[in-house]
């Protein structure tokens, strides 16, 4: 493994998954976003690393390469979350690849193409795998092996990998120099009781909500730590919720137009965080309270709950910072990713 490890990140975001990798040992060469706020919080945490800020549509694989200084086939990975929002059933197995609007997932197996990595990493949503039947991942399946690559995918939990965060995303990892595509095992779990698949070893108990916000506190001088603020009705309803609870807890004369249950629910310290969605400022969207005060959680907390350390800064008005938070890979869960990698890699150098 002389060869340099590195990894371009495409539909890159906030750059979790970047971060992640890094941490795992690649050497990050470029992010690729068409958000210029994500551009700008790439520049401040991934200092000297090219950024393209575009639409990838108009980029070539070509442009990436010349623009790193490398040529086809040099990469080890490339990462990347396209959205697919084109999930219709109609006409089954011919529409997911072309509804116009999964064009940025074509448009990834093409830059894959183009660059030729060993390795392709995909994250999505886990409505993918079963989508239609299953006829959509069958459909990703075939576009990337007509490219050259084995694929394999699986749904991972963010939680089983030390996030503090149940967030399951679908994965998808690719090679084509014949290695075994591997997932990582889970390193935590629900109870100490619980052992790891081969290894006999305790898995370790799940990271809390509790310890992930330990030692901040509202008057932290943290970046990113700005407290929402909230209708005086907003607040009197949260006031009602206790740990763990959500809208059922509010008394039938405050209870808010929307039915679901699972508005208006607060986080329990002693559990690890529900999903953090791009609007946990909005008391009215999911259940992301803050554990103990009347509020929505911060960005900063939001970003602990995604794993990202506080050193790690995002660029952009409020809004955007949310959604860069929401939107992103778990940088814990991008590591684990980054790791099986490697080690598949070194397992066959020695070979």
């Amino acid at each position: 493994m002389s060869k340099k490890i590195n990894a371009v990140d495409l539909f890159c975001g906030a750059g979790g998954l970047s971060l992640g990798l890094q941490m795992a040992g690649f050497d990050i060469e470029l992010g690729l976003d068409f958000v210029k706020d994500c551009e700008d919080t790439h520049n401040l945490n991934f200092k000297n690393t090219p950024f393209i800020c575009g639409d990838i549509t108009d980029i070539s694989g070509s442009e990436i390469l010349d623009k790193i200084g490398l040529k086809k086939g040099e990469l080890t990975l490339v990462s990347g979350g396209p959205p697919c929002q084109g999930f219709s059933t109609v006409n089954g197995k011919s529409r997911f690849l072309t509804n116009p609007k999964n064009k940025l997932f074509v448009q990834f197996v093409r830059i894959i193409d183009e660059l030729s990595p060993t390795w392709f990493i995909m994250e999505n949503v886990t409505g993918l795998l079963s989508m239609d039947s299953g006829r959509v991942k069958k459909a990703i399946f075939k576009a990337f092996k007509e490219i050259g690559y084995s694929i394999d995918a699986r749904v991972l939990n963010a939680a089983d990998y030390g996030v503090p965060q149940y967030r399951k995303r679908a994965i998808f990892i690719g090679n084509k120099a014949g290695f075994k595509n591997e997932f990582p095992e889970p390193t935590h779990g629900n109870s100490d009781l619980q052992l790891g698949f081969f290894d006999n070893q305790k898995l370790k108990p799940y990271v809390t909500v509790g310890e992930a916000l330990k030692g901040i506190t509202k008057k932290s001088k943290l970046n990113n730590h700005i407290l929402p603020t909230h209708a005086e009705i907003v607040l009197k309803r949260m006031s009602f919720v206790p740990e763990g609870g959500n809208q059922k807890d509010i008394p039938k004369e405050y209870k808010p137009p929307q039915k679901f249950l699972n508005t208006y629910g607060r986080l329990h310290r002693e559990k690890p965080s529900n999903t953090v969605h791009t609007r946990f400022d909005v008391a009215s969207t999911g259940s992301l309270y803050h554990p103990t005060e009347n509020r929505a959680l911060t960005v900063r907390e939001g970003a602990r709950l995604q794993s990202f350390p506080d050193t790690y800064i995002f660029s952009g008005k409020k809004g955007s910072q949310y959604r860069q938070v929401g939107n992103a890979v778990p940088p814990l869960l991008a590591k684990a990713l980054g790791e099986q990698i490697l080690s598949v890699m070194k397992r066959n150098t020695k070979k």
